[in-house]
């Protein structure tokens, strides 16, 4: 749809300002003022365009926000914030959200995360009417040992639920340089 009019994307405000910046060396040598009146028009629509962004969050960048928001509440030790972004369907190398939610307590208390780096989102699929998300990021763990690898690949799937949010439905991690799951302890 136009949710590419909402995201903020660099791309935008690149063109954008090279635009602006064209135009006003362009003025600047002739000082017309249809020149100027050019400039007005890409300023305001820059500001239009980044107000836009500010008024609504897109259902990508909900996703997004939702994956940072669990990595920050790893980092607060606060697994309540992060399972409310995993839906209750979950699965995790056919561990369920209650399991799961052990599981990542002993790795925080026995293993010593204290804090998951995430980046590089690539959502693949959106679709809000068959209720799922796709996607991948990156993601580094770190704790009292130091660095578990280099980064890890994370391939997801999240879903629509009725409360109007997207949740984290299924979750594979894969090491950085290879295609075979992590071996996680």
């Amino acid at each position: 749809m136009l949710d590419w009019l909402f995201e903020g994307h660099s791309s935008v405000y690149l063109v954008l300002a090279t635009a602006a910046a064209i135009l006003f060396a362009l003025w600047w040598r002739t000082r017309q003022r249809k020149i100027a009146l050019g400039l007005a028009v890409v300023v305001v629509l820059t500001g239009l365009y980044g107000l836009l962004d500010l008024l609504r969050e897109t259902d990508r960048e909900q996703i997004i926000g939702n994956v940072q928001a669990m990595a920050r509440a790893v980092k607060e030790r606060n697994l309540d914030r992060a399972f409310d972004h995993i839906s209750k369907d979950f699965n995790f190398r056919e561990m369920g959200r209650d399991r799961f939610r052990r599981f990542a307590e002993d790795g925080i208390q026995r293993g010593g995360i204290s804090e998951i780096e995430v980046w590089g989102f690539e959502l693949k699929e959106v679709s809000r009417q068959k209720g799922t998300a796709e996607g991948e990021f990156k993601a580094k763990l770190r704790g009292s040992w130091g660095q578990f690898g280099p980064y890890h690949r994370c391939v997801v799937t999240f879903t629509w639920e009725s409360d109007g949010k997207w949740r984290l439905k299924t979750l594979e991690v894969y090491d950085a340089d290879t295609s075979q799951p992590t071996q996680l302890r």
